[in-house]
């Protein structure tokens, strides 16, 4: 019985490995394809949401994933990274003087790329929105632009969550 459990350890350890070497072979025309797909899939469930058919679904999937398209390559462009991982590993002690001013001014840097990001994202929001309005009603526009991301980066996603002097500030 003990030499079976063994037997089963290695084997789950050997799948997990080939597993985690087969994601990190892959290439970015891999990821880019998985993206794609990902972006895909969206915007057809978006579509039939909007209980779009026919030409009215296959013009809405093209738009739509133009427009997640351009969110995502807007927010690369704004120099968007996560950098929760630094600062959330980072020790909880009594700050100097000059390591406090270095944390206050890293906080409104990172402020100030959020704002901008968030401009760039508006001007591609707004820019698909003429399109989309061409052939959406009000009521499906709304729900095109009512997603749960836009919530998360309006601050709705952040409350109840500890922190210094805003978001992301520890």
């Amino acid at each position: 019985m003990k030499g079976m459990k063994k037997v089963l350890v290695m084997m789950m350890l050997l799948v997990g490995g080939s597993t985690l070497m087969n994601a990190q072979e892959r290439s970015a025309e891999d990821w880019e394809k998985i993206k794609v797909e990902r972006v895909k899939k969206q915007a057809e469930r978006k579509a039939d949401e909007l209980k779009l058919d026919g030409n009215a679904k296959a013009d809405f999937i093209v738009v739509y994933s133009q427009y997640q398209n351009d969110l995502f390559s807007s927010a690369r462009k704004a120099g968007f990274n996560n950098e929760r991982g630094e600062r959330n590993g980072a020790e909880k002690k009594e700050l100097t003087e000059a390591e406090a001013k270095e944390k206050i001014e890293k906080y409104f840097a990172r402020q100030e790329k959020q704002i901008e990001m968030m401009k760039t994202r508006l001007a591609v929001q707004k820019k698909y929105y003429a399109e989309f309005a061409k052939t959406l009603t009000p009521q499906q526009l709304a729900k095109v632009f009512e997603e749960p991301n836009f919530q998360m980066m309006n601050g709705r996603g952040r409350q109840g969550r500890p922190g210094g002097f805003g978001p992301g500030m520890r």
